[in-house]
């Protein structure tokens, strides 16, 4: 969560109007603590990315860090990426 924490603060100092952070459900109080102003979503697993969110409609998406290779991660990563292309018509 620690890199994710980093990575929130960074996006908020570059100056972004909104930003949503989805993480796994034990990283939700840590987020909350550390970054208030950020909207959290909230992943159905404890400890691990498992599913994207269902709307993804936002301007930029930042993947990572820490996302780890847990196999429901990496089939979630890949919808996120083809949701991505659909919405971009590639």
């Amino acid at each position: 969560m620690g890199a994710c924490v980093l990575a929130a603060k960074a996006a908020l100092r570059s100056g972004l109007g909104l930003l949503t952070i989805h993480v796994p459900s034990s990283g939700y109080s840590i987020i909350q603590a550390s970054v208030p102003e950020a909207m959290a979503s909230v992943d159905a697993e404890e400890n691990y990315f498992s599913c994207a969110p269902e709307n993804l409609n936002y301007s930029t998406i930042g993947i990572g860090p820490g996302i780890g290779k847990d196999s429901e991660t990496v089939i979630a990563f890949a919808k996120v990426l083809k949701t991505i292309q659909k919405a971009n018509g590639n």
